[in-house]
């Protein structure tokens, strides 16, 4: 009879899968028998969030740009309305 593995915590290690999309997805490990069994659902779940995380990140830094262009503007739409009415009051 082949021996056990054992955790960490010398319990009896389950064989489990890995369910996190990705290159070693389906792949199976011996776990932790202390490590909260997720459903599927969860995990998907906990993905979600974290491409969320990602999303809101990519979106600061273009409103920070975007905000950036606006400032610009304004100072350029500045200059041409001077610029304008220097030219009319030179008349």
């Amino acid at each position: 009879m082949g021996q056990q593995v054992l955790c960490y915590h010398n319990e009896i290690a389950p064989l489990m899968t890995m369910k996190y999309h990705g290159p070693t997805k389906g792949n199976i490990f011996y776990g932790c028998s202390y490590w909260l069994v997720r459903d599927s659902k969860t995990v998907e779940l906990e993905q979600e969030k974290e491409e969320l995380k990602q999303k809101v990140k990519r979106l600061k830094v273009k409103k920070e740009k975007l905000q950036d262009e606006v400032g610009e503007m304004r100072i350029a739409t500045t200059k041409t309305l001077l610029e304008m009415k220097e030219n009319n009051t030179d008349k």
